[in-house]
């Protein structure tokens, strides 16, 4: 393969990606493809051409332009936080793993997931599984009790879903917000609120993007 058609095939993978990320920002684009010393600029260059072409639409966003294949929505800076989840558990995958399933926004009537995730050993079959938070609102946490009343709905036979006979525990909750002041009140949540004791991991986005 020829420098022209491994760019091509590069540039095909990228727009995958984002179709299948619905938005992402440069910097995940990087992180994901363009991971060394002059990786912005060529991403810069990549996407830029994709954009002219019409492949792509762009805005600017917290951390640069933004990419996807459809118009801007009122939740973008929303799923480019979700994003960097996703990010996270793939950098995290070992050799044996995979995502099995990464799908946005859960329903299950009085919780509604940001993302819920299944990851499989590719070896073992075997899944396990998490829920995704992406906390942008200065409101109350209130997903602590919410995960609770899940968990109860589940033992009570109340809920049926694929994964609920494929897991050995209840998910993990995966919670990445934006300052440490916001993080500190969703752990007091959790101290209060966690009544089941079920795994939370919280995380600002600066401290889960030092583990990629």
């Amino acid at each position: 393969m020829n420098l022209v058609q491994r760019g091509y095939h590069r540039a095909r993978n990228i727009l995958f990606q984002i179709e299948d990320y619905k938005i992402m920002s440069i910097a995940q684009v990087i992180q994901l493809y363009f991971p060394f010393a002059t990786g912005r600029r060529k991403a810069q260059e990549v996407l830029l051409k994709l954009h002219r072409k019409g492949k792509l639409e762009r805005w600017r966003g917290e951390e640069g332009y933004c990419y996807s294949l459809e118009p801007k929505t009122g939740r973008a800076d929303h799923t480019v936080l979700v994003n960097w989840c996703r990010i996270w558990f793939e950098k995290r995958l070992k050799s044996w793993e995979g995502i099995h399933r990464f799908v946005y926004e859960d329903d299950y009537g009085f919780l509604r997931s940001d993302a819920f995730v299944a990851i499989k050993n590719k070896t073992t079959g075997k899944l396990k599984f998490w829920f995704v938070e992406a906390d942008l609102s200065k409101n109350k946490f209130d997903k602590v009790s919410k995960y609770n009343k899940l968990l109860e709905q589940i033992n009570q036979g109340k809920l049926e879903r694929w994964w609920i006979k494929l897991t050995d525990g209840f998910p993990w909750i995966l919670v990445v917000t934006t300052t440490q002041a916001r993080k500190e009140k969703i752990l007091s949540h959790i101290a209060e609120e966690n009544k089941h004791g079920l795994e939370f991991r919280v995380y600002t986005l600066d401290e889960l993007k030092g583990e990629l």
